[in-house]
């Protein structure tokens, strides 16, 4: 995996080891950031890494000594503006296969922390780099392609807004941050699959133009100060449920809080094929209709699935995920919003190859798809 950082937001190297907890081994790192190498290297050793995320070695009385380095990746750093177009050029964007833009931190820059404006500053540079990323990943798929070669992987950009401002920005123009989109003819590869760097689980069968939009954005909004004030009266309030939530968080810890792609629990003939295209079924009249819903094995062959409830499905994540528990999951029919819990158990729903379940799951599992 290549892991982009665009920006140096302070306690970075806290959020290196976060990030490494959770990535794949031998994932590369690069980072993009106006901050001074020396700079940087000092706000590393504070936190026991070197530049590239190496462990630092400290002279002790029983000899040299180390935290543990970054497990998972190997850090590169580059030194630019987050802005500059030929800055971000020196970046592998046509192997990236994810993206974080953070706002840049300014070590020389006194006047910073003066409220709302420094906010709103910070948020269009990181506007101003998301749309050149977005640019230049475009014009790289399309030059790759002219020349013959396979196009860059899909590219997950993930951009933190701190300005509330900003937010209500987006919501009234959901299009602001669309670069140019891509001929999808001439960068599609011959038989597109799938993908999302939400999961590591992989489809088990090819379904006709289940391809996302290239240019599809979602907007997920954090209050940090309420997310803290709930986490400390949870703490207050009840000592196992803050134990559990500590648990869940917890990327070393006995279970994983994952998604995992619906494909790896339902046969082919239980998905709707309509669903992944946002396609209507067509409309079945006459005998056709009658043949149609004669029995559940008929239903099972049919192009639109199988209805399957809440309980069929935590049967199911219990039986092939080793134990796994059943908490929410992410439908595309319901715009990809995040439900937990959800009220009505018994209700039958459709699914598609883009569903995700929301699991908690033993770390000792295996996957295997079902067929």
């Amino acid at each position: 995996m290549v892991l982009l950082f665009v920006g140096w937001t302070r306690g970075f190297e806290g959020l290196l080891r976060t990030f490494d907890s959770r990535l794949p081994s031998r994932t590369e790192i690069h980072v993009l950031s106006e901050a001074p190498l020396s700079w940087r290297e000092t706000q590393m050793e504070a936190e026991g890494l070197n530049l590239d995320g190496t462990a630092v070695e400290v002279e002790g009385k029983s000899g040299k000594v180390s935290n543990p380095g970054l497990l998972n990746g190997v850090v590169s750093q580059y030194t630019g503006f987050t802005t500059d177009m030929n800055a971000m050029r020196k970046l592998p964007i046509d192997r990236a296969n994810a993206v974080v833009v953070v706002a840049d931190t300014n070590p020389n820059d006194a006047t910073s922390g003066n409220g709302g404006s420094d906010l709103q500053i910070a948020d269009s540079e990181c506007l101003t780099s998301t749309i050149l990323l977005r640019r230049l990943h475009t014009e790289l798929a399309k030059s790759m392609v002219a020349s013959g070669k396979p196009p860059p992987p899909p590219l997950t950009l993930v951009t933190q807004f701190e300005d509330l401002l900003t937010r209500r920005l987006l919501e009234r123009q959901p299009d602001l941050l669309d670069s140019e989109p891509a001929d999808e003819d001439a960068t599609a590869p011959p038989n597109p699959q799938p993908s999302s760097v939400n999961s590591s689980v992989q489809d088990d069968e090819e379904l006709p133009q289940a391809r996302s939009k290239p240019n599809e954005v979602e907007t997920v909004g954090f209050h940090r100060n309420y997310i803290e004030t709930t986490c400390l009266s949870l703490a207050a309030q009840s000592s196992a449920c803050w134990t559990a939530i500590s648990v869940l968080l917890d990327p070393d810890g006995p279970v994983r809080l994952k998604t995992v792609k619906v494909t790896l629990l339902l046969r082919s003939g239980e998905m709707s094929k309509y669903l992944s295209t946002m396609q209507k079924p067509p409309m079945l009249t006459g005998h056709a209709r009658k043949s149609h819903c004669q029995s559940p094995q008929q239903q099972q062959s049919s192009s639109d699935g199988v209805k399957l409830s809440f309980w069929t499905l935590a049967e199911r994540v219990r039986v092939d995920l080793d134990n796994a528990l059943l908490v929410g999951w992410r439908r595309l029919a319901e715009k990809n919003d995040v439900v937990l819990n959800p009220p009505d158990k018994e209700a039958g729903l459709h699914w598609c190859s883009k569903d995700k379940l929301i699991v908690i799951q033993p770390r000792t599992h295996v996957e295997t798809p079902r067929r």
